[in-house]
């Protein structure tokens, strides 16, 4: 597994998951947790798109809700 790049283009292709993941906070500017680390947003898991984002499958990370339990 890599540490997953913090960077733009990762953060653009998150989006695309993570606007449609029912636990997903929309607080501005937040997103690739799996590179950033947790919401700053108190959250409920209500189901996870991280095990089809193209970012996890890329860097091989295996754990889910990144945005509750911060970077892999």
């Amino acid at each position: 597994m890599s540490k997953v790049e913090d960077n733009q283009e990762n953060f653009d292709i998150c989006m695309d998951y993570c606007k449609s993941c029912p636990t997903f906070s929309d607080k501005e500017g937040e997103g690739l947790f799996c590179a950033r680390g947790k919401s700053s947003e108190p959250l409920e898991k209500r189901g996870c798109n991280c095990g089809a984002c193209f970012i996890q499958q890329k860097y091989g990370n295996k754990d889910m809700y990144y945005c509750i339990h911060g970077a892999e």
